[in-house]
Formats: C-alpha cells, structure tokens, sequence
C-alpha cells in the first residue's frame, strides 16, 4: 500500500468493490492465543528468589491459558546467556524474559 493512500480511500476502493459485485469477503479467523506452551527464561539458577517467583506466575499463567509454561534457567555470565536465549528467540510472543533489578 502506498503512503499517501488514506483511510478514506481505501474505505472507498472497498465500497466500489462491494458494489461491482466482487465474491464476499469472508473474515479470518484469529488463532486462539497461546496454543503451544510458553517459555519463561530467568537468568538465575533454580531456587533463587526470581525463580521462585517465575514458577509461581507460570503456574497461574498455565491455570488461566490450559498451555504448559516452562521454566528455563540460563544462569550465568552476568544475565547475558538469558538475554541472548531470548533475542535468538522467534518473535512470537511465547518466549517471555523474567529478570529482576
């Protein structure tokens, strides 16, 4: 779509469509959000006070979407091995960064 196209006209060029007659249109249905399990990647070991509160958000996380969220620790080198697991990560919205300050 070209940048100087306009809400207006797109609105428009949709009309004229519908008035030659083209087929229906029929909506996309969305996926339903989350359908395969979550990832929580905390950068401290198992135990520590982050991770303790990571499972306990994962557990309700689980509770309220019936998927599985999995804790995956990646301790060390000063945070970065968590923050690097989580930017070669897609981009889909299932790897969730839990870190604390």
């Amino acid at each position: 779509m070209n940048k100087n196209t306009t809400r207006r006209t797109l609105m428009a060029g949709l009309a004229s469509v519908a008035l030659l007659g083209a087929p229906a249109m029929t909506p996309a249905l969305a996926q339903g959000f989350p359908n395969k399990p979550i990832k929580f990647i905390v950068p401290f070991p198992p135990g520590s006070a982050t991770d303790t509160s990571a499972r306990y958000f994962a557990k309700k996380l689980s509770e309220m979407t019936s998927q599985p969220v999995v804790i995956d620790n990646r301790a060390g080198g000063n945070g970065f091995i968590a923050v690097r697991a989580v930017l070669s990560a897609p981009a889909d919205g299932y790897t969730v960064f839990i870190g604390s300050q």
